[in-house]
């Protein structure tokens, strides 16, 4: 019997370990199920996360992956996924470093709705 108020979660490195595997993977996990996408924006230092997405993030970040290639491949995977809720998690500095109204119009645009941003701080907020 179903649950209809179950709903399955699924969580991946933006461009791990290629852009396309990485949409690959994507596509599979909607396609099987998932109707919430955690996508971790690559940062260069995830305290907050494992030795696995540590070393996920250092081989995406070492091809030269930017912030704009996280939002393209959101977009991507929004445009073909509208009903999936894509859910960005990100790390304070990439939200500060272009400025927080910067970041959240940038992400708006690929259709992003909802995020959670890690290591924000009282010194973070301090202008």
């Amino acid at each position: 019997m179903e649950n209809k108020n179950s709903l399955l979660m699924a969580h991946l490195v933006c461009g791990y370990p290629t852009d396309e595997y990485a949409y690959s993977s994507a596509k599979a996990l909607i396609e099987g199920g998932a109707k919430i996408l955690e996508v971790q924006m690559p940062f260069s230092d995830p305290s907050a996360d494992g030795v696995a997405i540590e070393n996920a993030c250092a081989k995406v970040l070492a091809r030269g992956y930017k912030t704009a290639d996280c939002f393209a491949f959101i977009k991507k995977l929004h445009t073909e996924y509208p009903e999936v809720e894509i859910f960005l998690m990100c790390y304070a500095s990439l939200v500060f470093t272009p400025g927080i109204e910067n970041f959240v119009n940038l992400a708006k645009s690929a259709g992003q709705r909802s995020w959670q941003v890690s290591n924000v701080n009282d010194s973070s907020c301090e202008s």
